[in-house]
């Protein structure tokens, strides 16, 4: 795996980190990437399993549940900023299993927003590739994270951006690059490529 954009990762601040997610090793990837302490909130489904469930709490997951508005899911993520650490987000709020991008839900960014903190957002390249569907074990895949610059919540509400204009660049800037990377429109809404 080959990381990109490390220098754009604010060591000594605080931060939120937003990527797209396209598969179950999203969150072991990103926090392996920013190797740096990163809680990561990740679907309570995913601790049904006690084993997995230890794990992950082991690697710094917590459970939401996606069905409701999870307050305990809300009040850790609180707890997390308050405490000084930094939490990773996945706003599509599922997997989108083909590597494209779906819209961002506006929960993800409100952490950031209510503590005024920088989003650091990430394209995860490939990660479909690693767990196909109907597949137990990984799968060998040429994938990539490609970390951009920093946005500042902050200065962009001082300077009256709404909370819709920060998703949509957030979006723009995580599904430009992955354009980029991939060669292809990456955005759901965009026609899909041939195999």
């Amino acid at each position: 795996m080959k990381i990109y954009g490390t220098e754009q990762i604010p060591v000594g601040r605080q931060f939120v980190t937003v990527a797209n997610h396209a598969s179950v090793l999203d969150g072991f990837i990103m926090g392996g990437s920013v190797r740096l302490p990163l809680f990561i909130m990740v679907k309570k489904e995913a601790f049904e399993n006690p084993i997995k469930g230890f794990y992950l709490r082991k690697v710094m997951c917590f459970p939401v549940d996606r069905s409701i508005v999870d307050a305990t899911a809300i009040k850790t993520a609180m707890r997390v900023l308050n405490e000084g650490y930094n939490l990773g987000l996945f706003p599509e709020g599922t997997r989108n299993r083909d590597g494209y991008i779906g819209e961002f839900k506006s929960g993800a960014i409100k952490f950031a927003l209510k503590k005024k903190l920088p989003i650091l957002p990430a394209y995860i390249h490939n990660s479909h590739l690693l767990t196909p569907p109907g597949k137990i074990l990984p799968r060998p895949a040429k994938m990539s994270v490609h970390f951009l610059p920093l946005i500042d919540t902050k200065a962009m509400l001082e300077e009256g951006k709404t909370e819709e204009d920060i998703l949509k660049l957030l979006h723009d800037r995580i599904c430009t690059k992955g354009s980029e990377v991939a060669g292809y429109d990456v955005r759901v809404s965009a026609p899909k490529q041939e195999s």
